[in-house]
């Protein structure tokens, strides 16, 4: 595996994610005592349905899915994100359960942000949070038609 990213790896990892791209460098300095880097082999499962959402993810190299099902070895992916990409977010912010699981497609890190770290940052710097808030309905907004069926259809 390749070693973990340092401090300007990480940092240009935060700069590329999607969801705090938009932050300067500064409050993407804040959020790197925060961060853990983990590898993951392919095909290891980072959580699964149902698991209670504590963390928010962010890949830095490689690919990862979020599928149905991670446990079966015929499940195709419903989506795969690449470095930038960030999943866990919906069960970050409620509290609730994982919605689907995920796993590592190829080998990869991923930074994980515990929710409790990033609640008291948002608490302490109003730009990251106005950020986040700002981006997780941006997400809800993008992701709504997906799982509500139209009204119209039926």
């Amino acid at each position: 595996m390749a070693t973990l990213p340092n401090h300007d790896q990480l940092m240009e990892a935060l700069a590329k994610c999607e969801l705090f791209h938009t932050l300067s460098k500064s409050h993407l300095a804040a959020l790197l005592p925060i961060l853990k880097p983990v590898e993951y082999e392919a095909g290891k499962i980072l959580f699964r349905k149902g698991e209670l959402g504590d963390s928010l993810y962010i890949l830095v190299l490689g690919s990862a899915g979020v599928f149905d099902d991670v446990d079966s070895p015929q499940a195709k992916p419903i989506y795969v994100y690449q470095p930038g990409g960030t999943f866990g977010h919906i069960a970050l912010f409620t509290g609730g359960l994982r919605s689907l699981g995920a796993k590592a497609v190829t080998e990869c890190t991923i930074i994980h942000l515990k929710r409790e770290e990033l609640f008291e940052l948002m608490k302490a710097d109003f730009e990251i949070a106005k950020v986040v808030v700002q981006k997780l309905a941006e997400r809800i907004i993008e992701l709504t038609p997906k799982y509500v069926s139209d009204p119209a259809s039926k």
